[in-house]
């Protein structure tokens, strides 16, 4: 099994991968950024200014690692989320995107 990584080496990692142009978008990903009219500048907000969140991390058993989530609000107050994988770090793959709806949100 994977260890879990701390937010910091998380939030690094999907950094530089955006900044030395590593950062892939998985096929999900991108459907739903169409679906919810998300532009890849607000990914790429998310992934500058983002915070980890923790709560919202997932393990997936069929690969043996751990799926990443971070969290921020964009300039339109949007409230965005991304799932990503970094088990093949230096590439990053965005799994999915999110908008969180406050009214429906988990209490986080």
């Amino acid at each position: 099994m994977t260890d879990k990584k701390s937010d910091e080496d998380v939030l690094a990692i999907v950094q530089n991968a955006l900044k030395n142009g590593e950062l892939k978008y998985s096929d999900h990903a991108l459907e739903r950024m169409e679906k919810r009219d998300i532009k890849v500048f607000e990914v790429e907000q998310v992934v500058k200014y983002g915070t980890r969140e923790q709560r919202l991390d997932e393990f997936d058993k069929k690969g043996n690692y751990w799926r990443y989530v971070i969290r921020n609000k964009n300039v339109d107050e949007r409230d965005l989320a991304i799932s990503v994988d970094i088990e093949d770090a230096p590439t990053t793959v965005i799994v999915t995107i999110m908008q969180i709806d406050p009214d429906t949100a988990r209490k986080l």
